[in-house]
């Protein structure tokens, strides 16, 4: 599963696709990842369920109610800060859809982490998951990107 923390971040597949976020401008690829899982019975495999937690995280990010962040959001945080979307309703309802079949017997991702019992971590964050999405829209914070991009004109020791 190669996860590291109960976190919506805290796993592979959803660093993998933060990584295909930053190469986007649009929520295409957010409501891509959750129509995927909406129109489908199917077994949910575990990295379309990561996928998918990480794109409904980066709907309540949009909305303004960020959770987790450190070095692994910091892609989606300033992807978030930098094109600001307002999400289409429809698509926060199917976002609490697609939760719900993610965390049921249908969905590796939650045998995976039920596989000695209820894991209360992972329940915990998407109890966390689901009251962030159902939170109204605020005002995001303004974009100020940390590092300045250097003036390779100067003399190479000038950057010290």
């Amino acid at each position: 599963m190669g996860a590291w923390s109960s976190e919506i971040f805290g796993n592979d597949n959803s660093c993998d696709w933060a990584y295909d976020l930053e190469e986007t401008s649009d929520i295409s690829l957010i409501s891509a990842s959750i129509e995927k899982i909406y129109h489908s019975n199917d077994y949910i495999e575990s990295y379309l369920g990561d996928e998918c937690l990480a794109a409904i995280d980066t709907i309540t990010r949009l909305r303004g109610h960020f959770h987790q962040k450190g070095a692994y959001t910091e892609s989606v945080d300033n992807w978030v800060l930098k094109n600001r979307h307002i999400i289409p309703k429809d698509l926060i309802e199917k976002s609490f859809v697609v939760i719900q079949k993610i965390y049921s017997e249908n969905s590796e991702l939650y045998e995976l982490w039920n596989e000695n019992g209820i894991s209360e971590e992972w329940k915990e964050e998407i109890e966390s998951l689901k009251k962030r999405l159902a939170l109204p829209q605020v005002e995001l914070p303004e974009y100020s990107p940390k590092e300045e991009v250097p003036d390779l004109k100067k003399p190479w020791w000038k950057f010290w």
